[in-house]
């Protein structure tokens, strides 16, 4: 069974090819600003993957819970990159997008 270290671990990769899809050379960026939105939310991420995982709370109950935590999305990073506040919206939807999908991936069978 997967643990929390891998889900991280595979997220920073899943964030670094949004990244590279999105904004080619400022990926790290992307990368930066996703992992920051993680360990703000991580212990709640921690219980929630495991509700996840023991099937105590359905991947649409997962994903309602990541984007109820939308407003910590702070795209630092990627605001000084100088992007629309358009564009920077629709990178943090992919943002938790990214973080839903990669849990799903990652501890469901």
């Amino acid at each position: 069974m997967a643990s929390f270290r891998d889900f991280l671990d595979i997220l920073k990769d899943d964030l670094h090819e949004l990244g590279k899809q999105e904004l080619k050379e400022h990926a790290d960026a992307l990368v930066k600003d996703g992992q920051d939105f993680v360990k703000e939310v991580e212990e709640d991420l921690k219980k929630w993957t495991q509700q996840l995982t023991a099937r105590e709370m359905s991947d649409a109950g997962f994903k309602m819970a990541v984007v109820g935590k939308a407003e910590l999305v702070k795209m630092k990073a990627i605001t000084q990159i100088g992007l629309t506040e358009i564009h920077i919206d629709k990178l943090k939807q992919r943002v938790l997008d990214t973080v839903v999908a990669t849990a799903t991936k990652t501890f469901l069978p």
